[in-house]
């Protein structure tokens, strides 16, 4: 068994794409799924699902959702029940941090951990999806 990817389904996929590239992160595929497959896998009524699936070279680690439904149900804290976060390693974390502060939702500024293993910070997606990035030292 291995990891594949996380599954994401934001509200406007063109905020979502262009957040994610600056993270170094490439559409790897994109493909619509057909009605009739979408439908008898996830049990519900859509005409199709339309798929990006981002990562560095062909390591895909996201893939984004888009659904031809209106309304997206939504509800997400860093506390709740299920999957809070996800994380992605970052190789210059405090330059990343630099480039993008004003145009992504940090919750705070890089952090050494309390074992001096990694530094870490918070932010948010476009859709409020919490992402911890690492950068391991040494």
């Amino acid at each position: 068994m291995y990891f594949r990817h996380v599954g994401l389904v934001p509200i406007n996929i063109k905020k979502s794409l262009d957040f994610y590239k600056k993270f170094g992160l490439n559409i790897i595929k994109e493909q619509i799924e057909p009605e009739e497959y979408v439908n008898r896998l996830l049990g519900i009524k859509s005409k199709f699902v339309k798929t990006y699936k981002l990562g560095y070279g062909a390591k895909i680690m996201i893939e984004l959702l888009e659904y031809d439904l209106e309304i997206i149900p939504r509800g997400n804290s860093v506390l709740s029940q299920g999957i809070t976060h996800f994380a992605l390693g970052i190789e210059d974390i405090e330059s990343l941090y630099e480039k993008h502060k004003d145009s992504v939702e940090f919750v705070s500024e890089p952090l050494l951990s309390p074992d001096g293993y990694a530094k870490v910070a918070y932010c948010k997606d476009p859709d409020g999806n919490f992402i911890e990035l690492v950068e391991l030292l040494g």
